[in-house]
């Protein structure tokens, strides 16, 4: 079946992602984008739009231009398709820019400034995922997506989350590993300076970091960096 050969196309895709210690987390999204434009029926351009927490917006792996210009007027005007989607999640499906009335001020923008006329969004899921994303397939051509890209990008877009998530699992995994390395050096340089045990260098390191309300691995760094000003904390 068709749709069993993309899943594992897909599932070989993330996690090879996944695997790539070279690739980090932009790349391995526009790696991911680029399969998906040649698997979605219509499909030319892919983007991924996300909501952050803080409320801004970003367009992650856009695989042309024309997409980031799509992305881009979306955070301009507040509105659009992928936006939609992300807040309200589902799919939303527009075939013909000029004749789409949900979101007039992008619709407008777009017309000008975009050769896209067709797009489709679907929201994504994920507990690593933040609050709101979306995956989104654009075209030139009016009318360019079907009932088979609509359900293409459903299944794209489950398997776009778990290499997302796969992704930012291990920078996190990557990320507390070097933190504690750099803790445990900063320790040790102020026991031996100032001849106390590893819990009162623990503590000292604690209290330095909610005094100047900076992360903890943050003052340990700058204590390995102003005790050795030449040295780097280890990988």
């Amino acid at each position: 079946m068709a749709d069993a050969a993309l899943i594992i196309r897909l599932v070989e895709l993330a996690d090879s992602l996944q695997r790539d210690d070279t690739a980090d987390f932009a790349a391995a999204m526009l790696a991911m984008n680029a399969e998906a434009v040649s698997l979605v029926p219509g499909a030319q351009y892919c983007s991924i739009t996300v909501l952050e927490d803080d409320d801004s917006i970003a367009s992650l792996g856009p695989t042309h231009h024309h997409a980031e210009a799509s992305d881009a007027l979306q955070r301009e005007t507040g509105e659009g398709p992928c936006l939609a989607a992300a807040r309200g999640g589902g799919v939303i499906r527009v075939d013909d820019l000029e004749n789409e009335s949900r979101w007039p001020e992008f619709g407008s923008a777009a017309l000008v400034r975009t050769p896209v006329r067709s797009v489709l969004s679907v929201h994504m899921f994920g507990s690593e995922i933040p609050p709101m994303a979306a995956m989104n397939f654009h075209a030139e051509r009016r009318h360019a997506f079907t009932d088979e890209s609509v359900e293409m990008a459903q299944i794209l877009a489950a398997h776009a989350t778990m290499a997302w998530n796969l992704q930012r699992r291990e920078q996190q995994f990557s990320t507390a590993l070097l933190s504690r390395d750099v803790i445990g050096q900063a320790k040790g340089m102020l026991m031996e300076r100032f001849g106390v045990d590893a819990y009162e260098a623990f503590e000292l390191l604690k209290r330095m970091s909610q005094e100047s309300n900076v992360k903890l691995a943050t003052v340990a760094e700058k204590i390995i960096t102003l005790t050795h000003p030449k040295s780097r904390p280890s990988d």
